[in-house]
């Protein structure tokens, strides 16, 4: 049986998701958000659920790719794979943002 998410690759996927957000959240905070009346508990864990849930965004958009075209491609980094990336992606930035918008967040 093909497993579609290979378990070394999910692990780098994870680890390498994980490092980025972290730095991007935290950089962004300060600019984006006004947070400086939260607390420090309040605002450190506002923003290491943002890291989890952007993690986990991530690892869905690449499982629903690999579905779509096949994990090897999309751990091979092939032109279509990344392509298919790319518009879920795109349009999984959309949904989420209109979302945030719509619940005021």
């Amino acid at each position: 049986m093909k497993r579609n998410f290979p378990g070394l690759y999910t692990i780098e996927l994870l680890f390498y998701s994980l490092i980025l957000n972290i730095f991007w959240e935290f950089i962004q905070c300060f600019y984006l958000f006004d947070m400086w009346s939260w607390g420090l508990l309040k605002a450190s864990l506002v923003m290491w659920l943002a890291i989890v849930g952007d993690v986990f965004i991530i690892i869905f958009i690449i499982f629903i790719s690999s579905i779509i075209v096949g994990s090897s491609q999309i751990f091979s980094l092939e032109l279509k794979a990344v392509f298919i990336v790319l518009i879920i992606s795109i349009f999984a930035s959309i949904i989420l943002e209109l979302s945030a918008r719509a619940l005021q967040l």
